[in-house]
């Protein structure tokens, strides 16, 4: 029953996010207009080449890596892979909104906010919960955030709010889903100053050359 219990959370996870995501392309394109979605799906795709040097494989790798580490290990392993994303995300970050600016014909505020948002969810927990076996964390703190911050902001387009309005409570709800998803998995365990210690955080990255050789192949 356990199993069958995870398997309809994933299975819930999946639908919702394809159903959100595919009601809100002739949403968007009906409140806003064609041009602005070709736009938007331009900043997607940016944000989704930046992603893969943010996300730096553990979305790939990490699920595995949290199943097989010991409890007590895994909040720290969070933790340094947070931090670590975070620095990537303010490198990389800025080149993919310049990017978008330039090429996804909308207003340099929208372009930027929508590519903010995108990337952003590469500093989620998504992989933690797969690598937990907890698909309703999963749910709850990492995906709701982002469809909910989806449909509000169809509803802002419906009444007139705009491109700008919509990216701005897109990236809002991504925010949210990365520090409810953080919260909750900081709170699980322990973070002492030897896991803080930036020398660790480098020599992690280091360890996902393989796993980021991977993702950037693919």
């Amino acid at each position: 029953m356990r199993g069958l219990s995870r398997l309809g959370g994933y299975t819930a996870n999946t639908i919702l996010t394809f159903a959100v995501g595919v009601a809100s392309v002739p949403a968007i394109i009906y409140f806003a207009g064609a041009s602005a979605w070709a736009g938007i799906a331009v900043t997607q795709a940016v944000a989704g080449i930046a992603a893969v040097i943010v996300a730096f494989g553990w979305n790939a790798m990490g699920p595995s890596t949290i199943a097989t580490l010991p409890v007590h290990e895994r909040t720290p392993y969070y933790y340094r892979s947070l931090i670590a994303r975070a620095l990537l995300f303010v490198v990389s970050g800025p080149v993919a909104i310049i990017a978008s600016i330039a090429i996804a014909g909308l207003d340099p505020a929208v372009a930027a906010m929508s590519t903010a948002a995108y990337l952003a969810q590469s500093l989620g927990g998504s992989w933690f919960f797969v690598g937990q076996g907890r698909p309703y964390r999963l749910l709850l703190l990492d995906t709701a955030p982002r469809l909910l911050a989806i449909l509000i902001g169809i509803g802002a387009l419906a009444m007139g709010g705009g491109l700008l309005a919509f990216t701005a409570i897109l990236l809002a709800g991504t925010v949210s889903s990365v520090l409810l998803s953080a919260i909750v998995i900081l709170r699980e365990g322990s973070v002492d100053a030897t896991t803080r210690r930036h020398p660790q955080i480098l020599q992690l990255l280091g360890t996902q050359r393989h796993a980021i050789a991977t993702t950037s192949s693919a």
